[in-house]
């Protein structure tokens, strides 16, 4: 069965145009849910090894994270199988739970980006969470459980515009190519960025000084410039590939999303190469009372790129929901 035969048409039925206007609320907390957990399961426990801060706050305990697990894997299977339910049920000519509503299901469920998602990403938490019950040298559970985060990810950009008709010019699979490296790219640029923000913080928090966090600091900027350039270049490509001519950035609504979302990546790109080149040479610990120096301004530049990345990654999430024309 071709996954596009369920596409969501305006005007065709009210519960497609419903559960169209729910994927718009939906989508921006799933991505934010699963960075949650890639955050609290993957990269902060991985941090937290290496930073005593990190270490005492006990953010990362395995409660913690079995807790995190439970709440994720609850969230996505009620959010994954409120869209199958609505999109089988949108296509059915019978009552709710009827035979022909079953066969939707089953449909959606194995032949739609939308179903896979609904059981894999459930799945992949599971997963996770059996890896507590074996016995593995550590090295080869981060990699199994890097492996089953990158899967959780890897979800995002095949399902985005998963609603759309197969005339949209963002189903192809270099458009999806294009999408896994955006994501991966700001990913990769908001994970590391919250664990060092949150290390500064705690750190000046208990009376330290924020110098000694400045090599990984600089380590993490100097990565992060060139991450966020590409971050930066694949969503000037889906911009191109999404609009039919650059003005539609000012004069559609889809277009003034991107333009606002364009617009923030640039300042997150200045944002960095401000820390890097101009924030992080004057760190010292000389400096370093409450509420002053350069450490004190690291903090907050920390704190306002951190805002900056949640934002972004919630204007990605309502743009990967709204339609585009055929």
């Amino acid at each position: 069965m071709n996954p596009y035969i369920f596409c969501v048409v305006p005007g065709i039925s009210p519960l497609l145009d419903f559960l169209k206007e729910l994927d718009g609320w939906l989508r921006p907390v799933e991505l934010l849910v699963a960075l949650a957990v890639v955050y609290i399961l993957g990269v902060g426990p991985w941090a937290a090894a290496r930073e005593p801060a990190l270490r005492e706050r006990g953010t990362f305990s395995p409660e913690v994270q079995r807790r995190v697990r439970r709440a994720a894997t609850g969230f996505f299977l009620l959010s994954g199988f409120t869209r199958v339910f609505l999109l089988a049920q949108g296509f059915n000519a019978g009552r709710w739970f009827g035979v022909e509503f079953w066969l939707n299901v089953h449909a959606v469920l194995f032949a739609t980006p939308i179903g896979f998602a609904a059981w894999f990403r459930p799945l992949l938490l599971w997963g996770m969470g059996q890896l507590e019950q074996f016995s593995l040298a550590p090295r080869l559970r981060q990699q199994i459980l890097a492996g089953l985060l990158v899967a959780l990810l890897l979800t995002f950009p095949i399902t985005a515009h998963a609603l759309d008709g197969p005339g949209s010019p963002l189903n192809g699979w270099m458009a999806k190519l294009v999408r896994t490296l955006h994501l991966f790219a700001w990913a990769a640029w908001i994970g590391g960025l919250a664990v060092l923000a949150v290390s500064a913080a705690k750190v000046r928090a208990s009376g330290g000084t924020v110098s000694r966090l400045v090599p990984a600091l600089r380590r993490f900027f100097t990565v992060t410039l060139p991450v966020l350039v590409v971050g930066w270049g694949t969503g000037l490509l889906l911009a191109w590939m999404r609009l039919t001519a650059w003005r539609d950035l000012w004069t559609t609504r889809e277009g003034l999303l991107l333009t606002g979302k364009l617009a923030l990546a640039t300042l997150a790109l200045l944002l960095a190469a401000g820390i890097r080149f101009r924030v992080l040479p004057h760190v010292d610990a000389k400096s370093e009372v409450p509420g002053e120096g350069a450490g004190f301004l690291l903090v907050w530049a920390l704190r306002l790129e951190l805002g900056v990345a949640l934002i972004l990654m919630i204007l990605g999430g309502v743009l990967a929901s709204i339609s585009l024309p055929s």
